[in-house]
C-alpha cells in the first residue's frame, strides 16, 4: 500500500465507512458483510483480466460488422426497393456535376440493385456465421469463469 493510500484509508471519513460496511449484510449474501463482498469483488476483477476478456469480445463483434454488412448489402437484389432505386437515381441526377459522371454512378447503382450475386451472398454468410459465432462464443466464455 502507497502512503497516499495509508493516508486515504485512515482518514476519519473512509474509516467510518469501512468500520460501517464491516457491520452492513446485504439480504441473500449468507452473513457476509458488504465490505467483504467489495473486497472480493475487486480482486476478483484485478485477478481474471478482465479488461483482456472485454477487448477480446469487443475484437470479435468489430469482426463480424464487416462480414454482416457485405451480407446485408448482397441481399438489396432480391428485396423490392424500386422507389429507393428512383430516388437514388433523382438524388445523383441532382448532386453531380456533369452527364460523364452521372453515368458512372447510375451504371453502379444498375449494378448493384439489380444484378443478383449469389457467390457473395453464400461467402458473406459463411461470414456472418463464423464471426458471429465466435463473438457469441467469446461472451459465453468470458461469463462462464470458474472460481477457484
Amino acid at each position: 500500500m502507497t502512503k497516499l493510500q495509508r493516508i486515504l484509508v485512515t482518514s476519519a471519513p473512509i474509516a467510518f465507512v469501512i468500520r460501517k460496511s464491516k457491520r452492513i449484510v446485504l439480504p441473500g449474501f449468507e452473513a457476509v458483510p458488504l465490505y467483504d463482498v467489495v473486497i472480493f469483488f475487486f480482486q476478483q476483477i484485478n485477478k481474471v483480466g478482465l479488461n483482456e476478456r472485454a477487448a477480446a469480445v469487443s475484437f470479435n463483434f468489430v469482426m463480424a460488422i464487416p462480414a454482416a454488412t457485405l451480407f446485408l448489402l448482397t441481399l438489396i437484389p432480391y428485396l423490392p426497393f424500386d422507389n429507393l432505386y428512383n430516388e437514388l437515381l433523382r438524388f445523383v441526377g441532382d448532386l453531380t456535376p456533369n452527364k460523364q459522371t452521372k453515368q458512372v454512378i447510375v451504371n453502379f447503382l444498375e449494378d448493384f440493385f439489380h444484378k443478383p450475386k449469389t457467390g457473395l451472398l453464400s461467402i458473406g454468410f459463411a461470414l456472418v456465421v463464423f464471426y458471429s459465432s465466435n463473438a457469441m462464443m467469446g461472451i459465453i466464455r468470458t461469463f462462464d469463469k470458474s472460481i477457484t
